[in-house]
């Protein structure tokens, strides 16, 4: 169970910045679900890349995740992610011409 909790940490914070972006943006809103479940999957993409990146550079151990460098690069990974995926989603349901709620 320990191998997944970064990856849960990661689509979670995913998740919450799928849904912060379109408080800030207003044109970029997709929708509620829409915005979770891109945030959750930017978020795991995001949180996987960016903790690989920090923990590779840092020379720690893979084993070593969840140390506080590693939660906080699945957490901050996991928001820029999932705000990046929901930002991009909207933008393009918008362009094609749908409301977002």
């Amino acid at each position: 169970m320990m191998e997944y909790l970064p990856m849960i940490i990661s689509v979670v914070s995913g998740a919450a910045g799928g849904n912060l972006i379109p408080k800030l943006m207003k044109n970029l809103n997709a929708g509620g679900l829409i915005n979770t479940i891109s945030g959750a999957v930017g978020g795991w993409l995001g949180g996987t890349t960016l903790s690989g990146l920090i923990l590779g550079a840092t020379g720690a151990d893979p084993a070593s995740a969840m140390d506080l460098t590693g939660i906080l690069s699945n957490i901050g990974g996991g928001v820029a992610g999932g705000g990046i995926v929901a930002g991009i989603v909207g933008f393009v349901k918008k362009m094609i011409g749908g409301s977002g709620s």
